[in-house]
Order: C-alpha cells, then sequence, then structure tokens
C-alpha cells in the first residue's frame, strides 16, 4: 500500500478540533473530580487529627492550588498530543475519501483509494472503492450499449 506523508497538522481542523477539545474537557472534567475527592478526603483527615488537624487544613488549599497546576501543566498538551495522534486516524482517511470522490466526481481520478495501513475506516476505503469500480462497470456497460445502438442505426442507414 501507498505510504501518504501528511503536510498539515490539521487537514479536517474543526472535526479534529472538536475531538481534540472534547477529549481534554473529559479529562479536565476527570482531573476536577480527582481533586474534590482528595480535598474531601483531606479534609476529612484533618478533622480527625487532635493538634495537627489545623495545619493540615490550613495547607490544603496551597496544595490543591499546586496539585491542579501541575496536573493542568501535563494534561493539557499530553492530551492535546493524543488528540492530535488519535484524529489523524480519523480525519486523514476522511479528508482523503473527499478528495477521492471529488476527483471521481470530476472524472480524473486514477486507480483505487488508499490510505495508510494504521489508520481507520479501512472498511470504509474498501467500500468506496468497490462502489466506483461497480460505477465504472455499468458506465463502461452504458457506453458498449450506446456503440452497439450507433452501429446498427449504422448497418439500416446503408442497408436502406
Amino acid at each position: 500500500m501507498a505510504r501518504f506523508h501528511r503536510k498539515r497538522q490539521l487537514v479536517k481542523s474543526k472535526l479534529q478540533l472538536k475531538l481534540i477539545l472534547s477529549l481534554m474537557g473529559v479529562a479536565c472534567l476527570a482531573t476536577l473530580f480527582q481533586i474534590i475527592l482528595v480535598n474531601r478526603a483531606l479534609s476529612e483527615l484533618g478533622a480527625q487529627l487532635p493538634r495537627e488537624g489545623d495545619l493540615l487544613l490550613q495547607a490544603i488549599p496551597s496544595l490543591i492550588r499546586s496539585s491542579v497546576m501541575l496536573t493542568l501543566a501535563f494534561l493539557v498538551p499530553f492530551m492535546m498530543g493524543v488528540g492530535l495522534v488519535l484524529t489523524h486516524r480519523i480525519a486523514g482517511p476522511i479528508y482523503r475519501f473527499e478528495q477521492y470522490l471529488k476527483s471521481v466526481a470530476a472524472g480524473e481520478h486514477k486507480g483505487a483509494c488508499k490510505i495508510r495501513q494504521g489508520d481507520e475506516l479501512q472498511e470504509l476505503c474498501d467500500a468506496i472503492n468497490d462502489a466506483v469500480t461497480a460505477l465504472e462497470g455499468r458506465r463502461s456497460d452504458v457506453s458498449e450499449d450506446e456503440a452497439a445502438g450507433e452501429a446498427a442505426s449504422v448497418v439500416q442507414r446503408e442497408a436502406a
């Protein structure tokens, strides 16, 4: 299979950004939920300690703040990278299908539609190729029927 190299990072920018932001949103919500749980556990622990509980309760806000900042500093770039890699496997083939189908519609396609081996939507690529092959077969059948019809009319004119 031919090897395609992406020149642009966001080939379907609207779709890819929507998916990446969705992934980041879910990750941030999960982080927020975890922070709430940790805050609750530390607050309960601080309330149970006889002497050091007040010190712990005073330290919790700064501990949570620094934990959130470190988590987001790591999480946001990581989720953007993961999202970009994941969306390449979906958005790249979609972009390729659009370009291929535009070339088919314009009558200038050359060969079968191909996508990279690790990309998603391989079955859709095969279905597109099957559909284009079937359309080409019908088109050639119609052309043969038209040619046969023209030949018959020429024979009829010559006989008359």
